[in-house]
């Protein structure tokens, strides 16, 4: 037989109180002096009376209620990160609506420059154009059919 371990309250120096706190844990039950009596089947003052005894019971019980203390924080910590989560979501939500409204006036101004012929005046304030057109092409920013310059009297 192995000797007790004076650092877990579950193993001694009764095996038998640390075997029904494990039981009062497994139950979700709180782990009092008249709750392991009641486990053990013996009167509360039997165990209240030995200061061993009743010190391992207030130590089971501490335990217990580090670990509650523990998942609660866990339990909190988890639903921060979903509403966190959540609140991300949101905002890319929002985000890519506001690209999509970017890129479709984006192609409106380039149709617009194009027909009053202006793209070349653009293309001015891009000195890499050729680079930053294949961007917008990629971004599908750019719009795919053919600019065609109107001359006076092509409105007409």
């Amino acid at each position: 037989m192995t000797p007790p371990d004076n650092d877990d309250p579950f193993k001694g120096p009764d095996e038998k109180i640390g075997a029904a706190c494990r039981s009062l844990i497994r139950e979700d039950e709180k782990i009092t002096i008249r709750s392991i009596a009641r486990e053990l089947g013996v009167a509360h003052t039997t165990l209240s009376r030995n200061n061993k005894k009743k010190i391992q019971i207030e130590r089971c019980a501490a335990m217990q209620e580090t670990a509650r203390i523990i998942e609660t924080k866990q339990r909190t910590k988890r639903q921060d990160d979903y509403v966190d989560l959540v609140k991300a979501n949101q905002r890319i939500a929002v985000l890519e609506r506001q690209v999509s409204l970017l890129t479709a006036s984006h192609k409106a101004m380039i149709l617009a420059v194009g027909e009053i012929g202006g793209m070349s005046g653009w293309k001015r304030f891009f000195p890499h154009y050729a680079e930053i057109e294949a961007k917008l092409r990629e971004m599908n920013a750019m719009p795919s059919a053919d600019v065609v310059k109107l001359t006076k009297g092509d409105d007409e």
